[in-house]
Formats: structure tokens, sequence, C-alpha cells
């Protein structure tokens, strides 16, 4: 009798540790990297933009009447 073997299993342990070792590795990095750097304070740039008026010609849609009659059936 053989038994295959599978890989799944042992696959998705493989990776799952590849993934958490690379988002603690960044991480890292990242805290580092902003210890590490002087942050100078820039003051912000306001631009005030002219004001826009838009004008429309309203539509008046035309009114609709319906009229139903009850059909007669025996």
């Amino acid at each position: 009798m053989t038994k295959s073997f599978n890989t799944r299993p042992a696959l998705t342990k493989i990776t799952e540790g590849l993934t958490l070792i690379a988002m603690v590795g960044l991480t890292f990095v990242s805290a580092t990297a902003l210890a590490t750097a002087p942050i100078q304070m820039v003051q912000p740039v306001v631009h005030q933009l002219p004001t826009v008026e838009i004008t429309v010609k309203k539509h008046q849609l035309p009114a609709v009447v319906m009229t139903v009659k009850r059909s007669h059936t025996a």
C-alpha cells in the first residue's frame, strides 16, 4: 500500500512563518527609520481658490396622466 505525501500543510506553515518574519522585520525597520530621522516641521501652505458660481437652467418635465380601466372577466 502506497501512502501519498501531502505537502500542503508543510508549505502553509512555511509561508505563514516567512510572512510573520517579513512583517516583524518591516515593523522594526520602519520603527528605526522613524526614530533616527530628524523631523523638521514645515509650515503648511494654504491656497485659497476663487469662488465658482454655477447657474443651471431648470427643466420642467411634462405632467403624466394615467387612466386605468378595470377589465370584466367572467
